[in-house]
C-alpha cells in the first residue's frame, strides 16, 4: 500500500493539497461511501481529535456526513469485535479504529498493542473490510500529542487518507 505522506517543508499539509497530489483518494469515496471510526474512551480528548480530523477529511475527500458512524468502545483492546460487530451489522466500505495507548511500568501495554493490532488484522482479512489502523503506541502521552497535532503528523488525517486509498483499491482490484 502506498504511503500518503503528510510532510511540507517541516508542516502538516492539510486534506485539501493532499488531493493534489493522489487522485485516488478522491476516487476512493464519494458521497454514498459508508465508513464506520472506532475510537477508544482512553485518553478520549487525544482520540477526539484523530477522529475529527479523519471526519473532516473524509467529507473533504467528498463523503457525505451522515455516512460516517463513530462507534465508542471502552478501550483499544475492544477494537478488534467492535469492528467485527460493525462489518456484520452494516455494510461499511472502509473502517478507521482509533486508540492511544501510553506505556506504562507494566507488561499490560504489550498485550493491548499486540492483541488490538493481531485482531484488527484478523477481522480486516475475514470480512475484507478494510480496517485502517489508528492506534497510537507510544512511551509518553508528549509523543501521542505531537503525532495527533503535528507539526510532523497528523494522525487523523492520515487514517482517513489510507482508508480512501483502500476503499479505491476494493472497488478496482478487491473482492
Amino acid at each position: 500500500m502506498m504511503r500518503h505522506w503528510l510532510f511540507k517543508a517541516n508542516s502538516v499539509r492539510s486534506a485539501e493539497e493532499d488531493l493534489s497530489r493522489d487522485p485516488d483518494l478522491k476516487n476512493g469515496v464519494g458521497t454514498s461511501t459508508k465508513v464506520a471510526i472506532l475510537a477508544a474512551l482512553f485518553h478520549r480528548e487525544l482520540v477526539d481529535q484523530m477522529a475529527q480530523d479523519a471526519i473532516h477529511t473524509l467529507v473533504t475527500l467528498g463523503m457525505d456526513e451522515k455516512n460516517i458512524k463513530v462507534v465508542r468502545v471502552p478501550g483499544s483492546l475492544e477494537l478488534p469485535i467492535a469492528a467485527k460487530w460493525v462489518t456484520r451489522a452494516q455494510n461499511y466500505d472502509g473502517i478507521i479504529a482509533l486508540g492511544v495507548v501510553v506505556r506504562g511500568e507494566t507488561p499490560h501495554f504489550e498485550y493491548v498493542c499486540q492483541g488490538a493490532t493481531q485482531g484488527l488484522v484478523q477481522v480486516s482479512l475475514e470480512t475484507n473490510v478494510p480496517i485502517m489502523f489508528g492506534v497510537l503506541t507510544t512511551d509518553t502521552r508528549e509523543q501521542a500529542v505531537a503525532r495527533i497535532q503535528g507539526p510532523v503528523e497528523r494522525k487523523g488525517i492520515d487514517v482517513a487518507h489510507g482508508v480512501a486509498h483502500m476503499i479505491y483499491l476494493a472497488g478496482h482490484h478487491g473482492p
